[in-house]
Order: structure tokens, then C-alpha cells, then sequence
């Protein structure tokens, strides 16, 4: 998605080629990733058609 003047909009559109993330491994993480992820991990997941 562009606006008017051909800019990008979001920062998918930053690259041509973006870098494919696989994942990680969750011992590599420090501390404060490892809380980061176990507490984003602590929400429940909603499906895009229930949003919708």
C-alpha cells in the first residue's frame, strides 16, 4: 500500500527482498526476550475471521 505521492505505508513495503525469519532458539534469548516472548505467549490467540 502506497499513499498518493508512491510512498510506502507500512514498513513491509521497505524492501523488495525482506529477510525471512524462521525463528530462534528460545534458550539463545536473554532474560528480558525470554519474559517478553513467555508473556506474549500468555494471550490467547484469535482467529482473523472472529475479529472480522
Amino acid at each position: 500500500m502506497y499513499d498518493e505521492v508512491d510512498d510506502p505505508l507500512f514498513p513491509f513495503y521497505w524492501t523488495d527482498n525482506p529477510r525471512l525469519i524462521k525463528g530462534a532458539i528460545f534458550e539463545a534469548l536473554s532474560d528480558f526476550e525470554q519474559d517478553t516472548v513467555n508473556f506474549l505467549d500468555s494471550y490467547a490467540l484469535m482467529d482473523t475471521a472472529d475479529i472480522l
